[in-house]
């Protein structure tokens, strides 16, 4: 079989199903919902509407990201397909 480099390609798409499955399995939806509402609590207190700061949103990516051993990307992408801290 003859994998294509195109985007709409077999090869595209298995490459995207597998980035999805680490990312699954290295940052747990459930422990990073935790790590978010820690977070959270100690936000709203200082910041109501932190929810709407993109940069608060980065920071946090890039903070949480040492705890699960990945790079801050993974966990913008966790934040946003999991529903917990999706971009504006």
């Amino acid at each position: 079989m003859k994998w294509t480099t195109t985007n709409g390609g077999k090869k595209f798409q298995i490459e995207q199903e597998a980035n999805e499955f680490a990312g699954r399995l290295l940052v747990p939806e459930n422990r990073l919902a935790e790590k978010f509402d820690e977070f959270a609590g100690q936000a709203e207190k200082v910041i109501p509407d932190f929810m709407q700061n993109g940069q608060l949103r980065d920071q946090f990516s890039q903070r949480v990201s040492s705890v699960f051993a990945v790079n801050a990307q993974v966990i913008a992408v966790r934040l946003e397909r999991d529903g917990i801290w999706p971009s504006n």
